[in-house]
């Protein structure tokens, strides 16, 4: 009697990538008390028909990068997990197929002011295999299984957003110059930006980037941050560099902290 086992390995991303199978757009959702309702894109890359099991799971985010599922009922955070509707549930995408997944924010009238947040994560379900060979030997099939997770945001109130930088330091790697950030945060809210580094001119002018980093959400459970930003050689031909924390997404155009660094 042939047999057959097929071994999954599951990989959860939180950072989506060109080459990966499912294409996602956006990567991350707002909404708010204006804005009750968003949509998530959808689009199978890959030659094979796909199913996805979408869920709503709450992390923690980690001080240094990444997330950590938690349990939300055992939870002191704000999650969004109680207040979020998802539709559909699963979907299943032939190749190039598209597919809107639609969100509902359900505010209730006593919502405490502040951010919620959970991540929508898109599950593949293991493909089903026929089996057509007859000479009783065991057959193994190994499936690399890879979720997806983005962050979605719910919101109440008043914004309420502030960063400064509590420390810069260059530090010297063998061959390489990097700087050591760590960005101090406060408020109900999580700011998105992008920490660049300008080399300053002569006349005090910004020149130059010599150092960047795209897409940082600084949230609230952590009040500090620390970044490592590898510099471009010509950082050191300038007498002082210009460290910016420059807002995008719902704060494009702010210039949410900004520090000289002295190389003198």
């Amino acid at each position: 009697m042939l047999k057959t086992i097929l071994i999954c390995i599951f990989f959860n991303l939180f950072m989506f990538n060109a080459k990966a199978e499912l294409l996602i757009s956006p990567t991350r959702v707002v909404m708010d008390e204006r804005q009750r309702s968003a949509s998530v894109n959808l689009i199978n890359t890959t030659q094979m028909t796909r199913t996805y099991r979408l869920s709503l799971v709450d992390k923690v985010a980690l001080p240094n990068g990444g997330y950590q599922n938690i349990a939300s009922e055992n939870s002191s955070l704000p999650v969004a997990s109680p207040y979020i509707r998802i539709s559909p549930s699963q979907v299943t995408l032939k190749p190039g197929q598209q597919q809107k997944v639609r969100l509902l924010f359900r505010r209730p009238a006593d919502l405490t002011d502040g951010e919620y947040r959970t991540h929508l994560t898109f599950t593949p379900l293991p493909r089903s295999r026929e089996n057509t060979d007859n000479n009783g030997e065991m057959k193994i099939f190994v499936e690399a299984l890879v979720s997806f997770s983005i962050p979605v945001l719910a919101r109440q109130g008043r914004l309420d957003v502030n960063v400064e930088f509590a420390d810069v330091n260059l530090v010297q790697q063998k061959a390489k110059k990097e700087l050591l950030v760590k960005l101090a945060r406060s408020g109900k809210h999580s700011p998105r930006g992008n920490l660049k580094i300008y080399a300053q001119t002569n006349t005090g002018e910004l020149g130059k980037i010599v150092g960047q980093l795209n897409g940082l959400s600084l949230y609230p459970e952590n009040e500090s941050y620390v970044k490592t930003i590898v510099l471009n050689p010509l950082a050191t031909n300038s007498k002082n560099l210009v460290v910016r924390y420059e807002g995008v997404k719902e704060f494009n155009g702010q210039i949410l902290a900004e520090q000289t660094l002295s190389l003198d």
